[in-house]
């Protein structure tokens, strides 16, 4: 604006003073000076200019004087300055833009006087910030509303600067999902609307707060103002359900047909507000079998928006594990939103979930041979031992699918030759295949027994660790073929022949006989004689007969002895010699090389040294000279077929693991041996035998330990290592069996990462955790695999607490708080409080309040900008707890409401650093009436406010407070509440009766905000106001029950873990807060006194002192319980949850075997075939796996190797013909070795007695049981278990009846069940009956005694299986109110007892202490 200026000079003539007088002009009257305008604000004092005039250009005497509030001139200099500072804001609007100012200058001597009358364009300078009208401000929008939806129309800003100063820009700081753009709608007056530009959810945030800045333009200084617009988002049914647990399960035991009912499924409407009231009906979708349906109700649950169906189980419908669907029973369920209980029709409101039906197995299959039952093969005659039956896999199946009900034993249940075969492997887990092995090679040889030549062999294959023991068996019919095994051998104990002749003598002549017989029938036994050597043309040799004649003259002077070798060759080319021994024997081979498997005793291919020898002193025997282990695992047998070759067989049972080859081999066994023959002199050969073992994947990955735990914070950055698991592989194949990797099995899998090499656990994501919403503890599973076939594994679990993070900005509980005072209220009285929280755990809050935030409204609703008469900046204070305070006397007629923005702040941040947020607080100044309500105390006018303590879960409808005013003047006529105090709706308020109800269920734990408020104010008839802040306090119930992190537990004990040792951990959390969500942790069920749970960790260890035993019992089924608030006097007061635990104690070889046979007294005679058996050694080993299987060997007294121990199945064998041996006894130290690291072994003495056959003059002899002794077995055996060996045919005497004995083997059994406890010795007699008829002489008379078991529980005496009254006075303490007496009919150690209270005990207001006698008191 071009600024005016106006000069008028008026000239005056003093009375008096004639006109011819000299002229008073301006030289300067300062027009110039104002002719850009003048600034507004210039300071008071500021020099402007110099005012000049002149009297006859004579400024001498010139005075000056302005005519202006504004201004001042000194009279005598006319320095013209500021006397006030110009605000052009507050100058009439009329003339805003201009002031008038009059100068005037005087000449004093003359009386003459001119004036200059100057109007100054005040120019604008940018002072005001912009201003908001009509605030505070409040809009809605439906969720449901599409983008582009303007909402709001409502803010207005000013600005009463002028020009480039007023006019403005609205933006806005934090719109993320709105829009927000002006209108002008004058000079210096703008209109903002939001619009919606991006969805809004009401299941997210139900209102946001826009901030909405407002700036000038000013090139230089621009000024600006932010207000808050509080949205409120409005819900819409768009949400379909939710499900209350994201991971549904339940479990069921297959072939159940008694359990209908497996558990509930919750789900609500997925909407919040108003429209979360639909009732959701659910629905099986996809069920396989239709085996289920839902018993479901459209009454939500108490205290809850939640729908609940329960899953049932359909009449008839049959769960069985082995079915398609395998262990698991997958189906989804739908949950539909219905439009009210009365309209059932449903929307398109649908969500479906999983569910997992785990199908518990039970033993329902019975085990089965695939192929079987009747099995035919032909194979070869003469098979080594340990040798596999061809063509003949037998394959064996349980469909059960634990192993607990899937192992099986295999066995031979019977043969038509005793101890011919035996099966591999003799346990099988789920599915296998068995293969027949020869253990008694010579009943394979056709040469010796035609009758051989047929073998039926009874497989039983029975469940080994059922109640149940089913079983089933098949039938292997093996037919021999002939083969030429045999080589012709010569007649007599030699090889070696030697005639005497006359030289004299003449061709022809009769020299002897050497004639060869060969064992194998048809044309392959049938011999060809032949001579060879440089002598054989001396001779001559009948081809069949082998009759030597003489061939040419001799002559005694030139040769008086020659040597001449008699070759017999049978049909299929298999020949001997018979000559002088002069030639060593040699191996086929320099090197043998075979391979065996980790705790196999089956050599691949089987290893047969061949030897050969020119000579005939044959057999070889072999010998193992050097590379043998200490406990001589490796022996060489010859082979039944070629007295010149040795088998390599393996006598450790169990085989070796790499701890057993010697250092530096890398895995192998080299074996130094030594072929010798029997001539005389003896010749020998050696050769190395070098056995590589082959690494199995008989070992696991092993966790050690099994539970890890750390500890991180909030923040912790993606890829930060928090632990590493290790396990280990006692495998040697680095590249497969001991090669591990590591991954993630169940659990907060989303949260970790594993590195699946190392085994290093890190986090996923930054910031991946939030303890507020998730809780503070996390689980997860790993899983360890090798890289074997069969792939085997082991599992840990990893417990992580996360620690709280300063990374959470505070918040309001309100977004808005509304005070009112009156206004005569008294310097530090409390307005109110606004009050924050922030869920960070070590928050540290401080409120203020933005001082450029305070305005001001006058009782007009004109916002007042001077802080005269009445300074509201400096009305209020609040201080850093948010409690805001009077500072001054209220003025209602200058100020009737102040506005502010509250800021909290977190002292403590982390990150960020800085992490605020603000409220907006509108404190109105009302007058004093004595016709105001006044209510009833607490509320005063002072502190107008009620705290209303409230139990969480209350029902909608429940009666919070009636607000009654007292010392009315006037009646009330209506309350209502405050519009925005509110701000979840929570309340409903009765306008005629001031009572205040809920309006929703309000959930402590789901809930950030624990304190609500609402204001009320109570008007009278006379239009009088009174307002009551009433503070609902939300208190904790104890309405949720403990939930464990899994829901079922199973731990993988050693059994020589000892206390301390943890070995598990459970963990539940509680909802709840305070004592109603702490935890306490039991163990419940048979045997939870051998370990010990941590009630508070929840740890798990032996219990202090206790031995555990697998061989006692294996596996442990327990339920562990957690319950919360435990410092309540009453269990009513009390929730808990239970859930299964198993602890299943592993093997560790800690029993040596034991021998198990009767007797170790056995008598033969001197005539016994080689190769018989003579007894059989049984042991047993309770422990399992390779730890269970025991092997047999004679350690010493077999010097003169008259006998052989099978080490496998512990046949004790004659070796070689005893005829002309002493008749003596020979006492062996037998061993049985388990096949455990390091192996156990026990030690006995066996006594062989061979006996001349002259002593019994041919007739039978009863060897075994011996005259006058006493046997012992174990009572309650399965009738027919073997229990005496008896090499005779009948049994007599008192208990005869009760027994049987086998006519052939002499094995004597039961007939009946034998149980101690009834009858502990039984008398008998054995006779003896040879093929003549004859009898012993002298029966033997010997006795059984059962040894004692377990098999009775303890008696009480006297009981009858009701409750035992017994009347306690009160106030007793440490004193026997009852004594209880008990008996077991076992004797020692079996009838050991301890008393001890299983149930209504929970208190601890009871003992048991055991008496020197067998009671309890």
């Amino acid at each position: 604006m071009k600024p005016l200026i106006s000069v008028a000079l008026l000239l005056v003539a003093a009375a008096g003073i004639p006109s011819c007088l000299g002229q008073l002009v301006w030289v300067n009257d300062c027009s110039a000076t104002f002719k850009l305008g003048l600034q507004e604000n210039v300071p008071v004092g500021t020099r402007l200019c110099t005012l000049a005039a002149t009297y006859n250009n004579n400024s001498a005497r010139v005075t000056y004087e302005a005519v202006s509030d504004n201004f001042n001139v000194n009279t005598t200099t006319g320095v013209l300055s500021m006397a006030r500072i110009i605000d052009r804001e507050t100058i009439d609007p009329a003339s805003r833009d201009t002031v008038l100012l009059t100068v005037r200058a005087r000449y004093n001597p003359a009386s003459l006087s001119i004036e200059a009358a100057i109007t100054i364009t005040i120019l604008d300078v940018n002072d005001n910030q912009p201003q908001f009208e009509g605030q505070p401000y409040s809009a809605s929008v439906s969720e449901a509303a599409p983008n582009g939806t303007v909402f709001y129309s409502g803010i207005v800003a000013t600005d009463s600067d002028a020009g480039t100063n007023a006019e403005l820009t609205l933006s806005c700081i934090n719109c993320a999902k709105f829009h927000l753009f002006q209108t002008r709608l004058a000079a210096n007056r703008y209109q903002g609307s939001l619009m919606l530009v991006e969805p809004v959810d009401y299941e997210q945030d139900t209102y946001y707060i826009v901030t909405v800045l407002a700036k000038d333009s000013s090139a230089t200084n621009p000024l600006n103002r932010t207000v808050n617009v509080i949205v409120t988002i409005g819900d819409a049914q768009d949400t379909p359900p939710v499900f209350r647990d994201r991971y549904i399960s339940f479990t069921i035991t297959e072939n159940n047909t008694v359990v209908s009912a497996l558990g509930y499924v919750e789900a609500r409407d997925g909407d919040g507000g108003d429209n979360l009231g639909r009732p959701v009906v659910l629905d099986i979708v996809n069920d396989p079998i239709g085996a289920f349906l839902f018993r479901a109700t459209l009454d939500p649950l108490l205290s809850s928006v939640y729908y609940r169906g329960e899953l049932v189980l359909k009449p008839g419908a049959v769960l069985d594990r082995e079915a398609w669907y395998g262990n698991f029973y997958s189906f989804n369920i739908s949950a539909t939103e219905i439009y009210s209980k009365s309209n059932t029709t449903k929307t398109d409101a649908v969500r479906q979930n999983a569910v997992e039906i785990i199908v518990i197995d039970i033993n329902d299959n019975i085990p089965a041979f695939v192929d079987g039952p009747i099995f035919n093969v032909t194979t070869p005659e003469n098979l080594a031992n340990l040798s596999v039956i061809g063509g003949l896999d037998i394959l064996v199946r349980d469909a059960d699918g634990t192993s607990r009900y899937n192992t099986m034993n295999v066995s031979v249940q019977s043969s038509t030759y005793a101890n011919v075969f035996a099966i591999t492997p003799s346990t099988v887990v789920g599915q296998g295949t068995c293969n027949l092995l020869v253990m008694d090679s010579t009943k394979l040889e056709l040469a010796r027994v035609p009758a051989y030549r047929e073998h039926e062999v009874v497989l039983l294959l029975q469940e080994a660790g059922t109640t149940e023991k089913f079983s089933s068996s098949a039938t292997i019919y093996i037919r021999l073929t002939d083969i030429n095994d045999n080589a012709p051998t010569f007649g007599g104990n030699s090889s070696f022949f030697q005639f005497s002749v006359l030289e004299i003598r003449p061709v022809g002549w009769l020299v002897g006989h050497v004639r060869a017989t060969d064992r194998d029938s048809g044309l392959l036994g049938e011999v060809t004689h032949s001579l060879s050597g440089s002598n054989a043309d001396k001779l001559s040799i009948n081809a069949t007969t082998g009759q030597l004649n003489l061939a040419k003259p001799l002559n005694y002077d030139i040769e008086k002895e020659f040597s001449v070798t008699v070759v017999a060759t049978d049909g299929g080319g298999l020949s001997s010699a018979a000559d002088y021994n002069d030639k060593a024997p040699y191996f086929s081979q320099d090197r043998y090389t075979a391979t065996i498997n980790e705790q196999s005793t089956i050599l691949i291919p089987p290893l047969v040294l061949k030897t050969n020898d020119t000579d005939t002193t044959v057999p070889i025997k072999f010998s193992i000279i050097s590379g043998n282990t200490p406990d001589n695992g490796f022996r060489i047998v010859n082979q039944n077929s070629s007295l010149l070759n040795g088998e390599l067989i393996i006598t450790r049972s169990g085989g070796f693991n790499f701890t057993d080859t010697p250092s530096g081999t890398f895995g192998r066994f080299i074996l130094h041996v030594l072929a010798q023959d029997e001539g005389d002199p003896p010749l020998n050969a050696t050769t190395i035998v070098e056995i590589s073992l082959r690494d199995i994947n008989n070992n696991p990955p092993i966790f050690n330990p099994k539970n890890y735990s750390a500890v991180i914070k909030e923040t912790t950055a993606e890829g930060t290592i928090i632990a590493t698991l290790t396990a280990t592989d006692a495998d040697i194949d680095a590249e497969t069996n001991k090669r591990i990797t590591y991954q993630l099995q169940s659990g907060s899998v989303e949260k970790f990462t594993i590195n699946s090499l190392t085994g290093e656990l890190s986090v996923a994501r930054t910031n991946n955790f939030d303890i507020n919403r998730e809780g503070s503890l996390f689980y997860v599973q790993v899983v360890a695999r090798d890289n074997g076939a069969p792939t085997q594994s082991d599992v840990a679990s990893v417990y992580v607490t996360v620690l709280d993070a300063n990374n959470k900005n505070p918040f309001f509980f309100q977004p808005l708080y509304i005070f009112q005072i009156v206004e005569d209220t008294p310097i530090g009285s409390l307005v109110g409080f606004v009050n924050a929280s922030d869920q960070d755990s070590n928050a540290r809050l401080e409120f203020t309040v933005n001082p450029t935030s305070i305005t001001a409204m006058n009782p007009f609703s004109i916002p007042v900008t001077s802080r005269a008469p009445f300074d509201y900046l400096a009305a209020f204070q609040m201080n850093s707890s948010g409690f805001i305070t009077t500072q001054l006397v209220m003025n209602r007629d200058a100020v009737a409401q102040v506005q502010m923005v509250a800021v909290v702040r977190d002292l403590n941040a982390e990150l960020p650093p800085i992490q605020t947020a603000t409220s907006t607080v509108v404190i109105q100044i009302t007058q004093r009436s004595s016709r105001s309500p006044v209510f009833s105390a607490p509320w005063s006018v002072s502190s107008p406010q009620i705290l209303v303590p409230m139990p969480e879960g209350l029902p909608v409808g429940t009666t919070i407070i009636t607000l009654r005013p007292v010392h009315q003047r006037e009646k009330v006529t209506n309350f209502r509440v405050i519009p925005g105090s509110d701000s979840e709706s929570a309340f409903t308020l009765d306008s005629r009766t001031g009572t205040l109800t809920l309006n929703k269920v309000l959930d402590y734990e789901n809930r950030i905000n624990k304190r609500l408020s609402v204001i009320v104010e109570a008007r009278t008839s006379a239009n009088t106001t009174a307002l009551c802040t009433v503070y609902v306090i939300i208190e904790d119930i104890n309405d949720n029950p403990p939930v464990f992190l899994s829901s079922s537990y199973a731990f993988l004990v050693s059994e020589d873990t000892r206390y301390p040792q943890e070995f598990g951990l459970v963990v539940a959390t509680d909802a709840d807060s305070g004592d109603y969500g702490t935890l306490r942790y039991s163990l419940r069920g048979t045997g939870s006194e051998l370990f010990f749970l941590d009630p508070v960790f929840g740890t798990i260890r032996p219990a202090p002192g206790v031995t555990l035993d697998r061989e006692a019992k294996s596996q442990f089924d327990f339920l562990v319980r957690a319950t919360d608030n435990p410092t309540a006097s009453t269990a009513a007061t009390q929730r808990y949850t239970d859930v299964p635990l198993t602890v299943t104690l592993t093997d560790v070889n800690d029993n040596a075997p034991t021998f198990t046979n009767p007797t170790f007294e056995v008598s033969i005679f001197e005539n016994i075939p080689a190769g018989s058996v003579i007894i059989t050694l049984t042991a047993s080993d309770p422990d399992s796996g390779v730890n269970g299987i025991v092997g047999f060997a004679i350690r010493s007294g077999n010097e003169l190797g008259y006998f052989g121990l099978n080490p496998t199945t512990g046949a004790l064998r004659v070796s070689t013909s005893l005829l002309g041996k002493p008749s003596r006894s020979y006492v062996l130290s037998v061993t049985a070795t388990d096949g455990g690291t390091p192996p156990q072994s026990t030690e006995h003495r066996l006594t062989v007695t061979v006996r001349s056959v002259s002593e019994t003059r041919g007739n039978p002899v009863v060897t075994y049981p011996i005259e006058g002794r006493s046997y012992a077995t174990v009572e309650e055996a399965p009738i027919g278990t073997p229990i005496l060996q008896n090499m005779t045919f009948l049994l007599g005497g008192t208990d005869a009846s009760k027994f049987a004995i086998n006519a052939s083997t002499g094995w004597i059994s039961s007939r009946v069940r034998l149980d101690r406890e009834a009858q502990a010795t039984y008398q008998l007699v054995a006779f003896v009956r040879d093929g003549s008829g004859l009898e012993t002489l002298a029966p033997v008379l010997f006795a059984i005694s059962l040894t004692d078991i377990n098999d009775n529980p303890p008696v009480f005496a006297g009981c009858n299986l009701q409750p035992v009254p017994v009347v306690v006075p009160e106030n007793v303490y440490n004193r026997e109110i009852n004594t209880f007496t008990a008996c077991d009919p076992d004797i020692s150690p079996n009838n050991g007892l301890t008393y001890r209270i299983t149930c209504g005990n929970e208190a601890g207001y009871f003992a048991v202490a055991v008496a020197a006698t067998p009671s309890a008191q």
